[in-house]
């Protein structure tokens, strides 16, 4: 390979893989033909395919034979070793609800923040399908609807230390939205506020006001806290 295609790829590679980090490119994702990549970049098909072959050396895709190239987890999980011990512990000791609680208030009001500047349209339009089967009147708060229009907010500030880290407590999330989402929907008037709540994260978002959605994140998270914290009290005594 020449020197300008050696300088050409390494410029490529230096490209596919900030498109990688910043999740345009999301594990499991399916890459372009190289054709297409070709044409997209503006590079020769020799460059893309070296390029190819370098981002599946370092382990970041991985390309089956005729059917194409294709992103990998980038962090390996760490669920056996870290999360399932916090798990026990969750069931056996309260606190470990409300730190985790005071967590989330710090890293999803950041994602938020960071949402509302750097989502794309593709990401807008995923979060508005993620919201609008939260939302709908028809339907109580689930686990589910609840979980996933978080976790899509999270993949929209496009950090993908931030998006690996709380997507590495997923097992802890979902245990908490289990134990306090009962608590929420038991209450008409409290489903009420965490639905408007929830409204207002997605249009800070969607209108890229990064100071509103950390702060209707922010509200969100404590009004549960608060609220589960005193359901607890009252039944305690």
């Amino acid at each position: 390979m020449t020197n300008s295609n050696t300088s050409a790829t390494g410029k490529l590679v230096y490209q596919l893989e900030e498109m990688i980090l910043e999740g345009v490119w999301r594990p499991n994702h399916k890459l372009p033909s190289e054709r297409r990549l070709a044409q997209r970049f503006g590079y020769s098909r020799t460059v893309i395919r070296e390029a190819l072959r370098q981002l599946q050396a370092k382990g970041l895709i991985i390309t089956h034979q005729g059917i194409g190239s294709y992103v990998v987890e980038v962090f390996h999980s760490i669920e056996e070793e870290f999360i399932d011990p916090l798990v026990h512990l969750f069931d056996s000791h309260e606190r470990t609800l409300f730190d985790l609680l005071d967590v989330r208030e710090q890293l999803e009001s950041h994602a938020a923040f960071l949402a509302a500047q750097r989502a794309t349209q593709t990401d807008l339009y995923q979060l508005t399908q993620a919201y609008e089967r939260l939302a709908s009147p028809d339907t109580e708060l689930t686990m589910d609807t609840y979980f996933n229009f978080h976790h899509m907010v999270i993949l929209c500030s496009h950090n993908p230390i931030l998006v690996q880290t709380l997507c590495q407590l997923k097992a802890l999330l979902c245990k908490a939205i289990q134990t306090c989402l009962p608590l929420l929907i038991q209450d008409a008037e409290v489903q009420n506020q965490v639905r408007s709540q929830q409204q207002q994260m997605y249009e800070a978002i969607v209108q890229r006001d990064p100071v509103a959605a950390r702060r209707a994140t922010k509200t969100h998270i404590r009004f549960v806290s608060h609220h589960v914290h005193s359901v607890k009290k009252s039944n305690f005594y």
